[in-house]
C-alpha cells in the first residue's frame, strides 16, 4: 500500500531533524584554537619543577589543537606555576613551529604564550626558514637569518639575508616584514637597514595548448 500523505511528511520531518542532529554533532566536534582548547605536551627526560615553575625535557612536542604544533630536541619552559596558560619556552635543536597555515624551521626559538595563545616566536637559523599558505594566492616561502612573529600585527619580521618567493616572483633583501593575515610584504619603517631590495619578476609561463586528437575520419 502507498504511503499516505502525511506518513511522507514525517518522514521528510525525521530526515531533516536527523541532518540538523548531525550538523550539530560536526560543529561539537569541531577543535576550535582558543582558550578553551588546551596545550598538550608531551617530550622525554621530564624535570619539572613546580616551586620554580620550570620544565626541561628532551624530543618535545606542544600541540594544540590541529593547528598549532611546535617540535624541538630540547625544551626549557618557565611561568609555569599558575599551569601553562601564560607560559616562554626557549627551543633547541630541529625546531619545527606550525602555526596560522604557516610553518617555521630553525635551529632555535623562543615561543612566548598568553592566554594560550602564541603572542610571539623568535626563530635563529643558517637560515631559519618560513613557508605560508594563503587561502587564495598561493603559496609563500623564504628564509632569514632571524624571524620574529608578532600577533597583534600579524607580522613576520625577516632579518639577515632575507629571501621570499611566491611561487613565481622572488624578493631578495636584509630586512622585510611579510604579514600572514593579508600577505602584504613591506620594508620595516622602523628599521635603521638601509641596504636595497632586490625584486625578480618572472614573465609567465606561456600557455601549451592542448593537443587536438585526429579525426579519424580524415586520419591517413
Amino acid at each position: 500500500m502507498a504511503s499516505s500523505l502525511p506518513d511522507r511528511l514525517k518522514i521528510l520531518l525525521l530526515a531533516a531533524c536527523l541532518l540538523c542532529l548531525q550538523t550539530a554533532l560536526a560543529a561539537k566536534a569541531e577543535v576550535r584554537v582558543d582558550k578553551e582548547t588546551p596545550l598538550d605536551i608531551t617530550g622525554e627526560d621530564i624535570k619539572h619543577d613546580l616551586n620554580t615553575g620550570t620544565l626541561r625535557m628532551r624530543n618535545s612536542t606542544i600541540t594544540q589543537g590541529t593547528t598549532t604544533t611546535i617540535r624541538a630536541a630540547l625544551a626549557n619552559g618557565r611561568g609555569l606555576k599558575e599551569g601553562y596558560d601564560n607560559s616562554s619556552w626557549d627551543l633547541s635543536g630541529s625546531v619545527h613551529i606550525e602555526f596560522e597555515s604557516a610553518v617555521i624551521d630553525a635551529d632555535s626559538a623562543s615561543v612566548v604564550f598568553s592566554n594560550q595563545r602564541i603572542v610571539t616566536i623568535r626563530v635563529q637559523g643558517k637560515p631559519a626558514r618560513f613557508s605560508h599558505q594563503q587561502k587564495d594566492s598561493g603559496k609563500r616561502e623564504g628564509r632569514a637569518n632571524n624571524i620574529d612573529y608578532d600577533a597583534r600585527s600579524g607580522n613576520l619580521r625577516l632579518t639577515g639575508g632575507t629571501w621570499l618567493f611566491d611561487g613565481r616572483n622572488e624578493i631578495q633583501t636584509n630586512v622585510l616584514l611579510y604579514n600572514l593575515n593579508d600577505g602584504v610584504i613591506t620594508n620595516d619603517r622602523k628599521s635603521d637597514d638601509s641596504s636595497p631590495t632586490h625584486i625578480i619578476i618572472r614573465p609567465k609561463a606561456p600557455t601549451v595548448p592542448t593537443p587536438r586528437t585526429p579525426d579519424r575520419a580524415t586520419a591517413q
